[in-house]
């Protein structure tokens, strides 16, 4: 059991001498959950553990619902666009974070919905973030397959949007911007597997006198010429689930990643492997639970012991792109969130009801933050 788990933690955790955790809320027009991350952050002492910075699409909106209760500082909104650019908010929550009073290499960059709760206390996060997982940053990795080129050279990496940075990474963000536009970012992806099939990369040819090779080789280019007439498929995501990744350790090599890569600085798992053992694992850190339809789901076995627990209940997942909302949680709910791997849940929002007399951040803070 860690110290966390225990209730102790290390005297320098909770004085800021680990760091600080930055909060960087992407929100629509409120924080529909602002009371029950008011009880998270009470145990902690703002600008010394912890700060928050919200981005609202509708600013207006969002400063009028959060009427300057809790610890939330608004910032300008920023042009965005789902799933094509999100980066823009995201890294102006980044430079309001790393710019603002304060600061250590330890600090920890926490990306979090408008839907998102903690299902930990402020001090086993904090343990998490800032002891055991060192100075490195956390990305929850989809299996391989879902992964895509980069200019037909290299790969990739596919993402959760919802990841820790470290501020070597978080000012490598804004950097990245430079070179890699948003906007025009998913125009350089392309899927490293299409149809079940994994595409060969720029460059490799099927050269051989073998007949049934020069046949496959000729079928090749012929799909490469077909591609160029009508432009190459799509890739399956979204510009914010590619780019962070590649903003912090560029790009993979496709040939040296089926043995293995050494990713110094990633947290949790920090090798990266593309072979058929790993082709349905999730690889990195996982920290926030996100429920998706059946067959894009990455939790499983913690679904299923949620479908089993009493007194919660899930809706249907709106697309394959949209999470399921939690419409009830319970105290069995709450236990069964303490005794998860994960820091943070998404989707609760001001329409999830809480399976007793407590309101909801109620329930949060007598179950889980005290």
């Amino acid at each position: 059991m860690s110290p966390a788990a225990s209730g102790t933690l290390p005297e320098d955790v909770g004085t800021g001498a680990q760091g600080k955790l930055f909060f960087l809320f992407l929100a629509r027009d409120s924080l529909p959950n602002n009371e029950t991350w008011i009880k998270f952050f009470a145990s902690g002492k703002q600008g010394v553990d912890y700060d928050a910075f919200v981005h609202c699409t509708n600013e207006t909106a969002c400063r009028k619902s959060l009427g300057g209760q809790g610890p939330f500082t608004v910032i300008s909104s920023s042009p965005s666009t789902w799933c094509a650019d999100l980066i823009t908010p995201m890294n102006a929550l980044v430079e309001a974070a790393v710019t603002s009073e304060g600061g250590s290499p330890r600090d920890k960059f926490i990306f979090v919905s408008e839907t998102t709760v903690p299902i930990k206390s402020l001090q086993h996060v904090q343990h998490q973030l800032l002891v055991e997982d060192g100075i490195g940053s956390s990305f929850c990795i989809h299996p391989w397959p879902r992964w895509a080129w980069h200019e037909a050279a290299d790969v990739a990496v596919k993402h959760d949007q919802w990841i820790v940075l470290s501020r070597k990474h978080a000012q490598q963000s804004l950097d990245f911007a430079a070179d890699e536009r948003p906007l025009t970012f998913l125009r350089t992806l392309t899927p490293l597997v299409w149809f079940k099939v994994e595409w060969l990369s720029r460059g490799m040819y099927l050269l051989s006198k073998d007949y049934t090779l020069r046949l496959l080789g000729s079928i090749y280019m012929s799909v490469l010429h077909l591609v160029a007439l009508v432009g190459p498929p799509n890739v399956a995501g979204c510009t914010d689930e590619f780019w962070h990744f590649a903003a912090a350790f560029d790009y993979v090599d496709r040939t040296s990643a089926t043995s293995g890569l050494q990713i110094s600085g990633l947290s949790g798992t920090p090798q990266l492997v593309m072979n058929e053992l790993t082709s349905n694992t999730t690889q990195g850190s996982c920290y926030t639970y996100t429920h998706f339809r059946p067959d894009q789901d990455h939790f499983t076995v913690f679904t299923e012991l949620l479908q089993r627990t009493p007194g919660t209940k899930m809706g249907s997942a709106e697309s394959v792109k949209h999470p399921t909302r939690f419409e009830q949680l319970s105290e069995q709910s709450m236990a069964a969130f303490l005794q998860s791997p994960f820091l943070f849940a998404r989707k609760v929002d001001d329409h999830t009801s809480f399976d007793g007399p407590l309101k909801l951040a109620e329930a949060f803070d007598r179950y889980i933050y005290k």
